[in-house]
């Protein structure tokens, strides 16, 4: 990422093709959720530690073992 900002070109994945964004419910909070709990069911396989994870996007090892908790990917 380039300036701090994390563009889709960034991502190891097709973010456009394979995760349309769309509103859940009319909702941004669902809505930013399903997207979060998508991208990390598709990141988690090539980083499969919590702190491999956690150190590719930059945050807290804790954070992200309790995102994936919540996602009910691990």
């Amino acid at each position: 990422a380039t300036e701090g900002v994390i563009d889709v070109d960034d991502l190891p994945i097709e973010v456009s093709e394979s995760m349309p964004i769309e509103l859940i419910d009319n909702s941004l909070d669902k809505t930013l959720k399903a997207y979060e709990a998508e991208l990390l069911r598709a990141l988690y396989p090539r980083y499969p530690s919590t702190r491999k994870l956690a150190h590719f996007l930059n945050v807290s090892h804790s954070s992200i073992a309790s995102k994936l908790k919540e996602y009910g990917i691990t």
